[in-house]
């Protein structure tokens, strides 16, 4: 495939990683979606996202999709009505790419510190940050599932300071520019 794009070798980057809100869509979608409504997602949706992903694969590169989105937030009643988790980035990934380049997507949907907020009053101690409220979980589980040997062979792309700041290891960070249009 011809492309403008100037992409690094996949021995050095092998996983490309987006996070799913603000940076693939223009808005935050607190977890969840009503099903009735995912198109209204289709128009908020990145073209450059839309149009790299097939190149990233073309070029042999692993792509996947990262959220704090957890079907846990949502009550037993909402889950009829509503996607979170990864069955809302699926259904997201389906309006904009056929079955073969969905299949091909890698999803981590889940919020790793979900449990563990109700022990904290007031403001949440740094330390936290660290640990369960940022990215790294997502991405310590894509490196097992795909075997990546080195945190180097990952760029991950965010548009939150946090994720950026607290990966571990040598994982390649992008922050996304707050002027980036969409």
């Amino acid at each position: 495939m011809e492309s403008a794009i100037s992409l690094p070798s996949s021995s050095e980057i092998r996983l490309v990683v987006f996070d799913f809100d603000k940076t693939i869509i223009d808005c935050h979608t607190n977890g969840y979606f009503a099903k009735k409504k995912m198109n209204a997602l289709k128009m908020r949706t990145s073209d450059f996202f839309i149009k790299l992903v097939p190149v990233l694969l073309d070029y042999g590169f692993e792509v996947a999709i990262t959220s704090f989105s957890d079907k846990k937030h949502l009550k037993t009643s909402e889950r009829r009505t509503n996607h979170a988790g990864s069955d809302l980035i699926i259904n997201f990934l389906k309006l904009h790419f056929n079955a073969k380049i969905v299949k091909q997507i890698h999803v981590e949907a889940f919020d790793p510190g979900f449990q563990h907020r109700e022990h904290f009053s007031g403001k949440i101690p740094e330390d936290y940050f660290k640990v369960l409220i940022n990215k790294n979980i997502h991405l310590i589980n894509l490196k097992t599932k795909l075997n990546i040997k080195f945190n180097e062979e990952i760029l991950f792309i965010d548009d939150t300071t946090r994720n950026i700041k607290y990966l571990f290891g040598n994982v390649r960070g992008f922050l996304l520019p707050k002027t980036c249009k969409y």
